[in-house]
């Protein structure tokens, strides 16, 4: 692949970065790793810049909005994450939605999958990224509508 490739699929470097970012956050866990709250709420939900799933309760469902860039106007990305930490040890699963800016059904998709989990029951995580490209998909007027009806 060339240097050029990504951009010429329409995805930007900010877009690779923060997506990279939100993997290696989520994934890339160390023992010293500490969810960390900002103190701040949006939307009702507790702002994290950082995410240990071990951390976290089992036999939960938790929601966050994740911190992530500051935008040029001096706001910052904040992208919804959900994790359904079971009551028993197990593996981790990963479910992105809208990671392009027409595929918005994924993230209806994502939020159905959550509606149907019941982390008491279930063998490790499932952790879910909810539109972490706010650029391709919030810029159309019928994509924000649809965005803002789908709220976590």
């Amino acid at each position: 692949m060339n240097a050029r490739a990504p951009a010429e699929l329409g995805i930007g470097r900010a877009t690779i970065g923060l997506a990279t970012a939100l993997l290696t956050l989520l994934w890339a866990l160390s023992t010293f790793a500490a969810t960390a709250f900002t103190g701040d709420k949006v939307q009702g939900l507790p702002v994290i810049t950082q995410l240990d799933v071990n951390d976290l309760e089992p036999g939960k469902t938790h929601r966050f909005m994740f911190q992530g860039v500051e935008m040029g106007s001096g706001e910052f990305w904040y992208v919804p994450v959900i994790v359904a930490k079971g009551s028993k040890p197990g593996k981790r699963v990963l479910l992105v939605s809208v990671a392009h800016g027409d595929e918005l059904n994924s993230m209806a998709a994502v939020q159905q999958i959550f509606a149907k989990l019941d982390a008491s029951t279930l063998s490790g995580s499932v952790i879910g990224i909810l539109g972490p490209n706010r650029p391709e998909w919030s810029g159309s007027p019928a994509n924000r509508r649809r965005a803002a009806s789908a709220r976590p």
